[in-house]
């Protein structure tokens, strides 16, 4: 154990972290690469993917950088795309911690980006189709007019980090999204599909990854 995680096993066969900060795992104990390819990629990046080639793409938590690797596999197989990948992290995980996850041996390719290893607040061309931009901030300091139109939502649970899943902070969510841009996120919580109504957005409950009933898939209306 380094700094407050612990490397587990999900059932995939994938690895994750569990935080003793925030006392909860990092994904889906049923399946860490499971979780992110249906939640963010089958219902963010893929159906953002079917109505335009442009995307920009902000993500409130890089964690483990599961969801930015699985973005660029998806990609890089199409050449038509072109990803702008904005992260905003405020509890980075260490080098030692990250050198210990596997997720090259779930991709198609041997082309794994080790973004852990890359600077933080600096854009990085790591290929002619995609951008990451890490930006070590806590996400309250969120200010962004209309820049995205894809929005991973994947902070810790509710239960666990209150503050990102209430109105006041989904308001920022809200302002830096353009409109009808998309926010995917395994949480369905009630009050919080009711503040993203309020703030304009269309809401859908979709049927979730293994072990979770449903997720949200929520399109900015305004």
């Amino acid at each position: 154990m380094t700094s407050g995680l612990s490397l587990i096993l999900t059932r995939d066969g994938s690895h994750s972290f569990f935080s003793e900060r925030f006392n909860d795992s990092y994904h889906s104990l049923h399946g860490a690469v499971q979780e992110s390819n249906h939640v963010f990629i089958k219902h963010g990046l893929e159906y953002l993917a079917k109505t335009t080639n442009e995307i920009k793409l902000l993500e409130l938590g890089l964690g483990t950088g599961l969801n930015f690797i699985l973005s660029y596999e998806y990609v890089k197989t199409r050449p038509e795309l072109t990803l702008y990948y904005e992260s905003w992290e405020a509890y980075p995980v260490p080098k030692t911690m990250s050198d210990q996850l596997q997720y090259g041996r779930f991709l198609e390719s041997n082309d794994l980006i080790n973004i852990h290893d890359l600077s933080w607040n600096t854009t990085h061309r790591v290929s002619p189709q995609v951008t990451l931009n890490k930006q070590l901030k806590h996400f309250e300091e969120l200010d962004r007019d209309q820049c995205f139109n894809l929005i991973f939502h994947d902070a810790f649970a509710p239960q666990k980090q209150p503050y990102l899943w209430q109105e006041s902070f989904l308001e920022k969510i809200a302002k830096s999204a353009q409109k009808d841009a998309i926010l995917v996120t395994y949480c369905a919580q009630g009050e919080f599909r009711r503040a993203l109504t309020r703030l304009g957005f269309d809401v859908h409950k979709l049927p979730g990854p293994p072990g979770k009933r449903e997720m949200v898939r929520a399109i900015k209306q305004n």
